[in-house]
């Protein structure tokens, strides 16, 4: 079984963009943001997206040091709690605590191999965006706890929406969901996890993901290696 996330079809660049950040483990970058957390949902995208592009512009940073910056921006902005269970659903509801937990942690480390090997790939293109580029066009508070922010991201002349899900926790305000062109990633995944689920027993369903997630720590290591 191979999870993948291939629904943005040709706006792969906005949602490599988007997803850079989709990368957890604390590190250097998570100072960046924390001034924004104080002011709201909306500043914390557009603080994402400069110090986004001051990072991967940074010619003096090393594959690894720039990997550690971009990683402590994901830490600060993104609850993988929520969106770890949310891309489950109900399902969540079939595991038992150490699955859970287990879970969250190889869900984390699936989107990490899978969105950093796409930076690392498109790496020049992305240097090549400006401010000007990504946009924050509205925020919108459904609730106390719940919000969206839109922004649009400049690709082959074309304004491509990119929505952030917030959800107002302890820590304050985190991103749960991405949605690109109105497509969810935490919908996506939840239609591939559910599916799966059905067909399989909890435990053959937790070593599919196991085994996924092994494959892709193992190419990078070995890619690593040669480089």
């Amino acid at each position: 079984m191979i999870y993948r996330y291939n629904i943005f079809g040709r706006w792969w660049l906005a949602a490599v963009l988007v997803c850079a950040a989709m990368i957890m483990q604390p590190g250097g970058g998570a100072k960046h943001l924390v001034w924004a957390a104080e002011n709201g949902p909306a500043p914390i995208v557009r603080s994402y997206y400069k110090e986004m592009l001051a990072i991967v512009s940074d010619e003096n940073l090393s594959k690894e040091q720039l990997r550690e910056e971009l990683e402590g921006m994901a830490e600060e902005i993104f609850t993988f709690q929520v969106m770890s269970q949310m891309s489950l659903g109900r399902m969540w509801r079939d595991l038992d605590s150490d699955q859970k937990k287990e879970f969250v942690d190889l869900f984390t480390r699936l989107l990490e191999n899978t969105y950093f090997q796409k930076i690392e790939k498109y790496l020049d293109q992305i240097t090549k965006y400006s401010a000007e580029d990504l946009q924050v066009t509205n925020e919108i508070i459904f609730s106390s706890r719940k919000a969206e922010v839109q922004s649009t991201i400049n690709y082959d002349g074309k304004a491509v929406p990119v929505h952030y899900r917030f959800v107002k926790l302890d820590a304050g305000w985190k991103v749960y969901d991405v949605l690109v062109e109105e497509v969810s990633l935490v919908q996506n995944y939840r239609s591939q996890f559910n599916d799966a689920l059905q067909k399989k027993s909890v435990s053959v369903f937790m070593q599919d993901l196991r085994d996924k997630v092994q494959e892709l720590e193992s190419a990078q290591v070995s890619k690593d290696a040669n480089t």
